[in-house]
């Protein structure tokens, strides 16, 4: 017998043998990671379908283009709201979606603003119209000095993408939207996870653009929904934001944030501690801004918001619920009472 070549055949079938059960269990490892991931998908994959679904309803502009509308006021004290279903003045025009001015020509072009192969899903811009900000399938924020595009030469495009800030948000982007009070470079992005992330942004002399997610001081109320953001504004020269997310809630929130310094820990640029919603572009001290979310009032309504805006001044809310006929306006500055305006003529009651 050849013993040292039985003993050697032994240590080798031993050796297989323990190199599979490490194969068997790194297969094991990655068997679960790919049920994990399948699973992943098939959530995202269905939120995206219910997102879709939800968008291919009747709509706003649908509705608003179906009739005559008219006024008759009746109060429910029972929710506080105010519904209208009268004759309105002939003088006044139905509601319509534009004001008759479209753009005729294309201004500029950006490729790929969010990738090869990934979508923008919305954009908006600051009160100077000088700052594009737009949100992606990527879950990113692109903030750039679009007009830079206009300069000539080949290669101002690019210019403008290059010099752009780009910020990571926590899912895909589906609304925007920008401060309109002066000094504050500050816009508010609603995600598909129902985060609503408000970043800060400045101009360096070069032209390079920055942007960041303001964190919120501790203690202080985040904006999150149950489900995807779907439309935000903030009110003209105010702190107040309004979001609303397809699980039919509406958000009022002041934002006040403040650079960190003084012996208080947070003060303004006067140094005396208050808080104030203040971003002066040239100081890079505001990189380190605390942000406070105050909540206002929250509205809980039976279908998704659809649209939002401000009106007065800002001193109401205008928006329009899913699978309703009317336009909903929120008095902001008094008791939050609602008044409903009915866009069909011949619809009468069922406004619960």
């Amino acid at each position: 017998m050849d013993l040292m070549g039985d003993i050697g055949l032994a240590d080798q079938l031993t050796s297989v043998r323990e190199e599979n059960k490490v194969l068997r269990a790194k297969v094991k490892e990655l068997t679960e990671q790919v049920k994990d991931l399948t699973l992943t998908n098939a959530q995202l994959l269905a939120e995206v379908e219910m997102y879709r679904h939800e968008n291919s309803l009747p709509t706003f502009s649908q509705l608003a283009l179906g009739g005559n509308s008219t006024l008759l006021k009746t109060n429910d004290h029972k929710d506080n709201t105010t519904i209208n279903n009268g004759i309105e003045d002939d003088n006044v025009h139905f509601i319509s979606s534009g004001d008759g001015i479209f753009a005729s020509e294309l201004a500029a072009s950006f490729p790929d603003v969010h990738g090869l192969s990934t979508n923008p899903l919305c954009c908006a811009l600051d009160k100077t119209d000088t700052i594009l900000a737009t949100g992606g399938a990527d879950g990113y924020v692109c903030i750039m000095r679009w007009g830079t595009a206009l300069v000539p030469g080949e290669n101002s495009v690019q210019k403008a993408l290059q010099d752009a800030a780009k910020v990571r948000c926590t899912a895909p982007v589906i609304c925007i939207g920008f401060s309109t009070k002066n000094r504050c470079n500050l816009l508010a992005a609603g995600c598909m996870d129902g985060n609503v992330h408000l970043i800060a942004y400045k101009v360096a002399a070069c032209g390079q653009m920055s942007g960041w997610i303001l964190d919120v001081v501790e203690g202080g109320d985040r904006i999150k929904f149950g489900k995807y953001v779907k439309c935000l504004a903030f009110a003209p020269e105010s702190n107040m934001l309004a979001s609303a997310s397809a699980d039919g809630t509406i958000l009022l929130t002041n934002i006040l944030t403040a650079a960190r310094g003084g012996k208080g820990g947070v003060s303004d640029e006067d140094g005396n501690g208050d808080y104030s919603l203040m971003m002066v572009e040239s100081d890079d001290s505001v990189t380190n801004d605390a942000i406070i979310v105050e909540q206002i009032k929250s509205v809980h309504l039976k279908g998704g918001v659809e649209a939002l805006c401000f009106v007065n001044q800002g001193n109401t809310l205008c928006f329009y619920e899913r699978d309703t006929s009317y336009l909903a306006y929120l008095d902001v500055m008094g008791d939050f009472k609602i008044t409903k305006y009915s866009l069909n003529g011949d619809v009468t009651g069922g406004f619960d």
